[in-house]
């Protein structure tokens, strides 16, 4: 907050500690602001939103970098031999109980070029149209949250960490493919 007093100890206490003349305003929000000691000062009404986007700032990196180790983790459990077989997959699909088998009516869209501009026109016409889109497409551009979009939405971090590590489980460390 400003013009706050920051510290553990008094002025007199700390000069008397390191025998040393300390400037007037030593311990003052702006001051420790001014030469890198805290990064914000903040007015006592805008605290509570203030604290509330670190928070969630946090909260996120926090999940991403969970996020990451999982997918890392997953990613080891990717054959290093080419197998293009659908054992894997289909294993895990039963393991999970088959909810491919529960997917609402879907558009595949295959080939070499061009899925991922007809999967946003195709998108934007149904969003435009009010349905619920969802969609999966692989490879992601930035970030593997791209690949999921849920009810017209991408996946957060939380839901796709929680997801992967449900799956993970089920998966037992047995070898799955990534892509």
């Amino acid at each position: 907050e400003s013009n706050s007093t920051i510290g553990f100890a008094g002025k007199r206490v700390i000069q008397d500690t390191i025998r040393e003349e300390l400037p007037i305003d030593f311990q003052k929000a702006e001051y420790l602001k001014k030469h890198g000691m805290i990064d914000i000062v903040v007015d006592r009404k805008e605290l509570k939103t203030t604290l509330a986007i670190i928070i969630s700032h946090l909260i996120k990196n926090w999940f991403m970098t969970k996020l990451n180790k999982l997918l890392a983790k997953l990613e080891d459990l990717h054959p290093k031999y080419i197998d293009l077989s659908l054992k894997r997959i289909n294993r895990l699909l039963f393991d999970l109980g088959n909810p491919h088998l529960e997917l609402p009516k879907c558009i595949h869209i295959a080939g070499t070029n061009g899925k991922g501009s007809t999967l946003n026109f195709i998108k934007t016409i149904m969003i435009e149209s009010n349905y619920k889109v969802h969609a999966y497409i692989s490879p992601h551009l930035e970030k593997i949250n791209e690949r999921f979009i849920i009810a017209n939405n991408e996946i957060s971090d939380r839901k796709l960490y929680e997801n992967l590590k449900y799956i993970s489980k089920i998966n037992n460390n047995k070898p799955i493919t990534f892509y």
